[in-house]
């Protein structure tokens, strides 16, 4: 069975996310860039996940082979980990508006 990087990942993504939200703070890169950094980690960790993703339910619903699938499933589960990660960070940025949805209208 192969070993995933959790720990790794969650680590590095953590310590990238304070370099650039340090970056941000300090007029080194615009706030927006900041954020725009982080839609695009968000944007390309949900593509790689979910067309491996498809692969991976087209193999089981049709039987297509998949060469080096287990290459496939770690990379599916490791973007996975990716998006989760920026995903937390992309509802904190917008959890007022979250919050607003779900607060009470008297």
């Amino acid at each position: 069975m192969r070993e995933y990087y959790l720990g790794t990942i969650v680590i590095a993504i953590i310590l990238l996310y304070l370099f650039t939200a340090l970056l941000s703070k300090y007029k080194k890169i615009e706030k927006s860039t900041h954020r725009k950094i982080w839609n695009i980690i968000l944007l390309v960790s949900f593509l790689i996940m979910g067309v491996f993703g498809i692969i991976l339910t087209a193999r089981v619903q049709y039987g297509i082979l998949v060469p080096n699938i287990s290459r496939v499933i770690f990379l599916h589960v490791e973007a996975g980990i990716v998006m989760t990660m920026v995903s937390i960070f992309h509802i904190i940025w917008h959890l007022k508006y979250y919050l607003n949805i779900f607060k009470s209208k008297k």
